[in-house]
């Protein structure tokens, strides 16, 4: 095994980006054959222990991915079906990565096997990413929420995806139902990191099911505990949340200003930039948007989501 270590950003690691799919979660790992063919990937900062136990998995079975990819039209298996479906999911291949999904639930030979949250997620990812129409959400969504096999940790990650996903794509009157679902499901569950949605999921019906913004702002600020508006960390979540929702702007900027003053540099401080900046843009402030996200690019440059927003900001401001 040679190790090669490659920064993405620069020189030849720019075209290799592209070539490996490496995307944007850093550091990713790509095991390869001799010829360069990809073998597996995995991702992630890690302990010695866990880097070797990620390694060892990808080592166990050196068939390269293309190699995988024509043995499934010749002689499909689940292995290869599950493998591609991980696979496809982790470089961003959102939809084929549904295919093999429903693919490998076809081969198991497990008669409970369920993939539904999986496609579900893909399809998400590639509504999110314009790949697909809003409408093939519905169906997916679905399948988790209402389905016959329910798991209440499914269908409050679901339901919070689907309420996401909605509301970027101005779809907020589909929401509802999905926010019920989610609820209810918070009841059930025994997860505390699951249960503490509760308060955003009644935030939210409150805002689309009744469109009472009042409430939605009193139950979300009385879910963040007292004295939120004196840590920095809670207050800027709330001007994110805000800003998510295009709604109580004024106060949005207000915080996500007194986070920006109190943070330190680096890419917590570019978090709250590109939020201050978004907001800026939603109150229709063009040259302080695109001052906050040049700030923003500066403190985390490696994030291309920054950067495609400062150059749509330039564009619309017409630089």
């Amino acid at each position: 095994m040679i190790h090669i270590p490659i920064n993405v950003l620069e020189g030849e690691g720019i075209d290799l980006e592209k070539l490996y799919k490496v995307g944007s979660y850093f550091p990713v790992f790509i095991l390869t054959d001799s010829s360069a063919s990809v073998i597996g990937r995995w991702t992630g900062f890690s302990q010695a222990d866990r880097f070797l136990t990620s390694f060892r998995k990808a080592a166990a079975d050196l068939t390269t991915v293309e190699k995988r990819k024509k043995r499934l039209k010749t002689d499909p298996s689940f292995k290869d079906a599950y493998f591609m479906a991980e696979y496809s999911a982790d470089t961003g291949d959102y939809l084929n990565a549904v295919d093999y999904y429903r693919q490998a639930g076809k081969l198991s030979n497990r008669p409970n096997i369920d993939y539904s949250y999986e496609i579900f997620e893909n399809t998400a990812n590639a509504v999110w990413n314009d790949k697909i129409e809003f409408e093939a959400l519905i169906s997916a969504a679905d399948s988790v929420i209402f389905s016959g096999r329910k798991s209440s940790s499914n269908i409050i990650k679901a339901a919070r995806i689907f309420s996401g996903v909605a509301r970027r794509k101005e779809e907020t009157d589909r929401i509802e139902k999905y926010l019920r679902a989610g609820l209810d499901a918070v009841s059930t569950s025994r997860d505390k990191k699951l249960t503490g949605y509760r308060a955003d999921f009644e935030a939210d019906l409150a805002l689309y099911g009744k469109s009472d913004t009042t409430s939605a702002l009193r139950i979300k600020k009385t879910s963040l505990g007292a004295g939120w508006e004196n840590n920095p960390d809670k207050y800027y979540r709330f001007a994110d949340w805000c800003l998510e929702r295009k709604i109580n702007l004024v106060e949005a900027e207000s915080l996500a200003r007194k986070a920006m003053n109190k943070s330190q540099p680096g890419k917590f401080k570019g978090k709250i930039l590109n939020t201050l900046g978004q907001i800026c843009y939603e109150r229709g402030n063009i040259d302080e948007a695109v001052s906050m996200i040049q700030q923003a690019v500066n403190e985390d440059p490696a994030n291309d989501d920054y950067f495609k927003r400062l150059l749509e900001y330039k564009k619309q401001r017409g630089d």
